[in-house]
């Protein structure tokens, strides 16, 4: 007999959307540096997250980089997140 709990466990190990990921990103981004990046300008693939921004801003995500890692790690445990570009 089919057992509905079964299939549905599958899907409990399932980590955060690629949307989720961007909106966490821009909150942590908010948080540590007090500037807001838009929705378009951040993709998320193959565990690295890529921001497009103006030079300066580009400048300061990187000098915080393990800042900003760290907020989203403790938020968003799957898909893992190794770098941000």
């Amino acid at each position: 007999m089919f057992n509905i709990s079964n299939f549905l466990s599958k899907f409990a190990k399932l980590g955060h959307g690629e949307q989720a990921i961007i909106e966490e990103t821009k909150v942590a981004v908010q948080e540590v540096l007090h500037f807001s990046l838009e929705g378009k300008a951040i993709r998320f693939a193959n565990g690295v997250v890529n921001i497009s921004a103006p030079a300066v801003a580009k400048s300061e995500i990187f000098l915080h980089k393990e800042e900003i890692l760290e907020k989203l790690r403790q938020k968003i445990q799957k898909p893992k997140i190794l770098d941000i570009k």
